[in-house]
């Protein structure tokens, strides 16, 4: 991934323009897959909660997660 310019650098360039829909959804496609394949490896996840403390998924959200995972990369996946 290309290191982000700087929001002045962005403004100060007119030869470029806000982030087409396609390259949102191929962005949105690649991290799909980064997480679905973090889902798949058998570790256990968890998030942090407002407390700062980690919060471990159980098996029934865990599979629930990886559904939802497919399903955005379905959603996201260009099939033109």
């Amino acid at each position: 991934m290309p290191p982000r310019a700087s929001s002045s650098a962005w403004n100060s360039s007119a030869s470029r323009s806000p982030p087409s829909r396609s390259q949102c959804a191929q962005a949105h496609l690649h991290h799909g897959q980064q997480n679905l394949h973090n889902l798949l490896m058998n570790r256990p996840v968890y998030y942090i909660d407002e407390k700062g403390e980690r919060v471990y998924l159980d098996d029934a959200a865990h599979k629930a997660e990886i559904e939802r995972q497919r399903q955005l990369i379905r959603e996201n996946c260009n099939n033109d």
